[in-house]
């Protein structure tokens, strides 16, 4: 089935709109996998007579597509430390490409991303710094490590990405754009 870029661009902002109700960030990646499985259920329903119109009246198809993207994405994960800590290595080099250089702590699978001026004040004294991190349970998320809290770190939120050097890129394109404000990393 030849792809329609027309449809296909409509698909992404239906997508795109979609994983605004969801929880989590999406790569860009993942959005545009979304999109194409969106076109070609629609081009599939078209076969069957179904309409755009019709799956809009009976489900959120555009939603379900972005769910079903993300099922099981933990499983894909990587499952070793060492694994975990070369992914993070590339969002510490994407980082440094831009002049942003992100501190791997020792014994942490995560990227702190220093604080720039337009950074919101996040944390215990406002002093709150943005970290990537990576679980064998649930993938890539984001949360505010605060020095001042006991643990250390506050909530956490999903980012949907794959798990490559290419995800690991975009994962922290995502976290550039949360860092630099005015975006609240758990409320969008």
């Amino acid at each position: 089935m030849p792809e329609d870029l027309s449809s296909v661009t409509a698909a992404v902002k239906r997508v795109t709109e979609a994983a605004k109700s969801r929880q989590g960030y999406y790569a860009p990646s993942k959005l545009v996998q979304a999109a194409k499985l969106l076109t070609a259920l629609q081009h599939t329903g078209a076969e069957h007579g179904i309409s755009p119109a019709t799956w809009d009246y009976v489900t959120d198809l555009a939603g379900a597509c972005v769910d079903a993207i993300h099922v099981g994405q933990g499983k894909q994960a990587p499952k070793t430390a060492a694994a975990a800590e070369a992914l993070l290595g590339h969002v510490a080099r994407t980082l440094a490409e831009r002049e942003l250089y992100g501190v791997q702590p020792e014994g942490q699978l995560s990227v702190l991303l220093p604080r720039v001026e337009t950074t919101p004040a996040w944390g215990t004294n406002g002093d709150g710094q943005l970290a990537v991190s990576l679980s064998a349970d649930i993938g890539w998320y984001l949360y505010i490590h605060d020095r001042a809290r006991i643990g250390g770190s506050v909530r956490d939120k999903g980012v949907f990405a794959p798990f490559d050097a290419a995800g690991a890129a975009e994962v922290a394109e995502i976290a550039i754009q949360i860092n630099r404000g005015p975006r609240d990393l758990f409320h969008r």
